[in-house]
């Protein structure tokens, strides 16, 4: 789906950490598929890595907090999985995270799985 143009503008106007963000996923993780989930430490690592060729430095607990904002707008999910922070875009971050990286994520392909003989769901 085609990103509206207010949505073009409010993502072109993010301070560069936001976007930094967006465009770790597919540098993380080149082959991820929509909705993978990946590490906060691992998105970390990759904003180093990006922040170093602008200039800029970015801080884990920045990383964080900016990423923390971006699920509380409804760019991700961010369960807590055994107390590590796991981001998994939501459809509007994956939109974003294809305008800015130019990486399109595809769909997962799992087949269909009928259930066993005499199984009832719990």
């Amino acid at each position: 789906m085609p990103l509206e143009d207010a949505m073009i503008r409010y993502i072109d106007g993010m301070p560069e950490i936001y976007k930094d963000i967006f465009r770790a996923f597919p540098r993380a993780e080149p082959r991820r598929r929509q909705g993978d989930s990946l590490f906060l430490s691992t998105i970390a690592v990759v904003m180093k890595e990006l922040g170093g060729a602008k200039s800029l430095t970015y801080h884990f607990a920045d990383v964080e907090q900016a990423c923390v904002t971006l699920a509380r707008y409804g760019f991700f999910r961010a369960p807590s999985v055994n107390h590590s922070l796991m981001l998994r875009p939501t459809q509007r971050g994956e939109e974003v995270i294809e305008y800015l990286s130019g990486v399109h994520a595809e769909q997962p392909m799992i087949p269909a799985l009928d259930p066993p003989p005499g199984f009832v769901a719990t």
